[in-house]
């Protein structure tokens, strides 16, 4: 019997020794120097992970210090590129008359699929090749190179949420990826244009290259300092935003309603109060301006108008008011169009411009018969509506795709108006401007004119701001005073 439990217990010990060996065995040491030692209690009760593919090289988060944590994916657009690709190297999307490209487009987002659509079109019209447009649900592995479009991918969600949070748009590369997103429906036809325009246009080469360092292929909303329609503008000849909030006094108004009004203010170099010959001019901006940062009311149509036709704007008085966000110049849908004044009452954003108005000319004098009014799309509705109620202050107005009343015409029959609307704008109908004109014809108006702009969509600003001859003619009209 003894013999039998000396047997049993060598057993027991060898079984035990096997269990201990075997265990050891299946958990790979971290070092060399690790292969003499013993699974501790706590290594052998703690759960394994379900996914290891990311551990590699993973520091335990108690004893990590700051220097060995691993960074996050770089906010910085130009650390997107490939960092092995040479320095600058451009995106070949067109090379020796073909494309390793498709367009992917996000699934179910129709003004995507829409302008992926419209961009292929423009793409072989200028280039005569035809690029694929894809879902994202139909993309295989086989499309390595890809133009995005929306949210259709994990660079797209990632140039999305990392980068662009505040902002109206995003143009960018990622890898090999050029990447194009918009945050809403009202500024992804701007988007478009400015990608056909700007990086999908022939130009002397029949290859088309998108430049990879992405310092400046991207419009931040938030940046005043530096942004991708700063670099557009400054590209066409056009001074900045930057150069602009140098030019125009930053200044806040509140109405005698309470109603806080931002603004800037631009005095002209040659201005002298004693005279009273200076001209006056307001802007009203769009939609996409509001806020209350008092800069970006400046973004849009004053840039061109303070470069490529600086002789007229300049030399005028001129206040810029920012709508609040959540405001309207005019409370009424623009998709609507036009509305009647009858019901739609005057706003306290407007109201409080008027006043504006009048304080500006006790404090800075200017000539009573040279007042004009300009305003784009939100800003054209605002235009319309201050010479429909107040048609004594102005001289002459320039709304552009804009809304208004039409049986209020016939009080604006003799003021020289000279309207702009795009025939295919999806986001303020030109049929209401349309509308208009017709009703204007129809009291035989000498001093209204209409220019309807074929195949245009809504941002016709750029057009009209940088076309000499429409600031000429403003600032030629008088008030006529009997």
């Amino acid at each position: 019997m003894k013999q039998i439990r000396t047997i049993s217990l060598f057993l027991a010990l060898l079984l035990v020794g096997s269990s201990v060996l075997f265990t050891a065995c299946s958990n790979e040491p971290d070092t060399e120097d690790a292969s003499d030692s013993v699974p501790t209690e706590e290594s052998m009760t703690d759960e394994p992970s379900t996914d290891n593919s990311g551990d590699e090289g993973k520091v335990d988060e108690g004893n990590k210090d700051e220097d060995d944590e691993t960074p996050e994916k770089p906010t910085d657009p130009a650390d997107i590129v490939d960092p092995n690709a040479p320095e600058n190297e451009d995106l070949a999307i067109i090379k020796d008359g073909a494309s390793d490209y498709v367009i992917v487009c996000e699934t179910g987002n129709e003004t995507y699929k829409t302008e992926a659509e419209l961009l292929s079109a423009h793409i072989s019209e200028q280039f005569g090749v035809d690029i694929l447009v894809l879902s994202e649900d139909t993309v295989t592995s086989n499309y390595k190179k890809k133009i995005i479009i929306g949210d259709a991918d994990e660079n797209a969600v990632y140039v999305k949420n990392k980068l662009y949070e505040t902002n109206d748009f995003a143009i960018d590369v990622c890898g090999d990826d050029l990447v194009l997103y918009a945050v809403n429906e009202y500024v992804c036809e701007y988007l478009f244009e400015i990608a056909k325009s700007e990086f999908f246009t022939k130009g002397e080469s029949d290859e088309l290259n998108i430049p990879k360092d992405g310092g400046f292929i991207y419009h931040k909303s938030q940046n005043a300092s530096y942004n991708y329609a700063q670099y557009l503008r400054q590209k066409k000849g056009s001074i900045d935003l930057a150069g602009l909030l140098e030019l125009f006094e930053a200044r806040e108004f509140t109405a005698s309603d309470g109603t806080k009004i931002p603004y800037r203010l631009y005095i002209p170099s040659n201005y002298d109060p004693k005279e009273g010959t200076t001209p006056f001019m307001l802007f009203l901006h769009g939609a996409g301006e509001r806020g209350n940062d008092n800069q970006k009311q400046l973004k849009n149509f004053m840039p061109y108008a303070f470069s490529q036709n600086k002789s007229s704007y300049a030399n005028a008085v001129i206040i810029c008011p920012q709508c609040p966000t959540g405001q309207q110049w005019v409370d009424t849908p623009w998709a609507s169009g036009n509305y009647s004044i009858s019901t739609v009452a005057e706003s306290n954003e407007l109201a409080a411009v008027v006043e504006l108005i009048s304080k500006i000319g006790e404090e800075f004098p200017t000539d009573v018969n040279r007042r004009y009014a300009v305003g784009l799309s939100m800003g054209g509705f605002g235009t319309w509506d201050l010479i429909m109620r107040h048609t004594e202050l102005f001289a002459a107005a320039m709304p552009l795709c804009g809304g208004a009343d039409p049986t209020q015409v016939e009080k604006l029959k003799d003021m020289p108006i000279w309207t702009f609307h795009g025939t295919a704008d999806p986001t303020v109908p030109y049929a209401g401007t349309e509308a208009m004109a017709e009703a204007f014809e129809g009291i035989d108006a000498k001093n209204f004119r209409f220019f309807s702009m074929p195949d245009y969509k809504h941002n016709i600003w750029d057009e009209v701001s940088k076309n000499s001859a429409y600031g000429r003619w403003l600032f030629e009209q008088t008030k006529k005073t009997d």
